[in-house]
């Protein structure tokens, strides 16, 4: 008998029932949420990493619900958001929604054989570490391995009404990212969380500028204003205008450090990283690391504030002078 995955469940609103699976990655947990739909159904956001025994919680769960669910909404193809939303599609039979972009994405990132390609070429045209690099696809494959995406998503955009819950695009976390909104709730995946940042990474999948993309997104949450947002990680987001002001002050300091790795010359990005990230990090989080301060450096070299120096033969250094 599978034992019951770590978990818990909580009814943040009658119509907002949020379920907590604790995971053995970087960040320990991921919510995944229940909403209510105008039709009195509901909406599946976010279905976690399908680990042996998440199949027993995520069935217990729904035979406790007093609605069917009818619809399955995956925000962005991350491993620990969209991992799980086969499984789930396979208990309730619901439709699973997801962006073109996004689903795009998730193909490149998890189905064979891509996800043993995911970061072919970017980590060695900027000098990463190989060793390291194989350390974190060994965690990769054993990831993947529990990846159960749904292989033929219904797609959605901005614009799109899931239910009555209105579908918007806020790209920079993942460039496919979708949050869905009603009556002034959002809920909000991974586009901002309370007391850490949103990894913004520059990979194969983000496009050349996911961080000025992702300022432009913690703009646009300033206008729409929600009143309250349920991330993927950690407590509801009571203001979160405020929360989007304060991301970007953490991304302001961050892109000086950033410019401050350049003060000895020239760089490449993973020399740069440790500057940005200097703790001592297992494999995976080093290639995180990486990405993130890649994601910087392309921002100010995209803005003219640095260059990037290629050469034949040669990793991709940044230089301020």
């Amino acid at each position: 008998m599978t034992d019951v995955f770590p978990h818990t469940v909580k009814e943040m609103t009658p119509d907002i029932i949020r379920l907590t699976f604790q995971l053995p990655l970087g960040i320990d947990h991921a919510h995944c949420y229940f909403v209510r739909g105008v039709s009195g159904e509901w909406i599946v956001v976010d279905s976690a990493v399908a680990y042996p025994g998440t199949e027993a919680v995520w069935r217990s769960v729904i035979a406790e619900l007093d609605a069917p669910v009818g619809r399955i909404f995956i925000t962005h193809y991350h491993p620990d958001h969209v991992g799980g939303g086969g499984l789930v599609h396979e208990i309730t039979g619901a439709p699973v929604f997801e962006g073109e972009l996004d689903f795009n994405a998730c193909l490149a990132a998890w189905a064979p054989p891509a996800n043993k390609r995911r970061f072919s070429g970017l980590l060695e045209a900027h000098g990463f570490d190989m060793d390291v690099a194989a350390g974190a696809q060994a965690s990769d494959e054993i990831l993947a391995a529990n990846v159960r995406h749904h292989a033929a998503p219904l797609f959605v955009d901005e614009g799109d009404v899931v239910d009555g819950w209105d579908v918007i695009h806020l790209p920079g976390h993942a460039p496919g990212h979708l949050v869905l909104m009603r009556d002034n709730v959002m809920i909000s995946g991974d586009v901002l969380l309370n007391r850490i940042t949103p990894n913004i990474s520059r990979d194969l999948q983000s496009g050349p500028d996911p961080l000025a993309r992702y300022l432009e997104t913690l703009d646009r949450i300033a206008l729409i204003a929600p009143e309250r947002t349920y991330p993927g990680h950690g407590s509801p987001i009571e203001n979160p205008a405020e929360r989007a002001g304060e991301i970007k002050l953490h991304h302001d300091e961050r892109l000086a450090i950033t410019l401050s790795a350049l003060d000895a010359g020239p760089r490449t990005a993973y020399e740069s990283s440790y500057t940005v990230f200097p703790d001592d990090l297992p494999p995976f989080l080093r290639r995180f690391a990486f990405l993130e301060t890649l994601a910087h450096l392309e921002y100010l070299a995209l803005k003219g504030d640095i260059q990037r120096i290629e050469a034949p033969g040669q990793p991709i250094q940044y230089t301020a002078e």
